[in-house]
C-alpha cells in the first residue's frame, strides 16, 4: 500500500477551508465505494465530486474525489492525516493534493 499526502495551503486557518483532491486506489469487488464512502462520512468530509476508472493493472479502480473538510461548531477540524489512514485500509493507495 503506498501513500502519501501533499498541501500547499499557507496558513493554518485555510487548510480546513481549502478543496481538496484524492485519487484512491481499491480492489475491484462489490462495496468498495460504499466501504470509502463510510469513512468519508465518518470523517466529516463534503464530497464534492467522484468519478471512477479503471486502474491500468486491469485489476483495480481509481477513484478521483474532490472534496472540502468541515468541522461544525463543537467539533474539531478533520485531521487529514487521520483520513489518510482510514482510507488506506480500504485502499491500495491514496494521494491527498491540497489547494491552496
Amino acid at each position: 500500500i503506498s501513500v502519501s499526502f501533499q498541501a500547499n495551503s499557507n496558513s493554518e486557518a485555510n487548510k480546513f477551508n481549502d478543496p481538496k483532491s484524492a485519487i484512491i486506489t481499491v480492489e475491484d469487488r462489490m462495496g468498495v465505494l460504499s466501504d470509502v464512502s463510510d469513512i468519508l462520512r465518518a470523517n466529516h468530509i463534503n464530497l464534492t465530486k467522484i468519478k471512477s476508472r479503471p486502474a491500468l493493472d486491469g485489476k483495480s479502480y481509481n477513484f478521483y474525489i474532490d472534496f472540502e473538510l468541515q468541522s461544525t461548531k463543537g467539533e474539531d477540524p478533520v485531521d487529514v492525516e487521520h483520513l489518510r489512514k482510514d482510507l488506506s485500509k480500504v485502499a491500495n493507495s491514496v494521494l491527498i493534493f491540497g489547494h491552496g
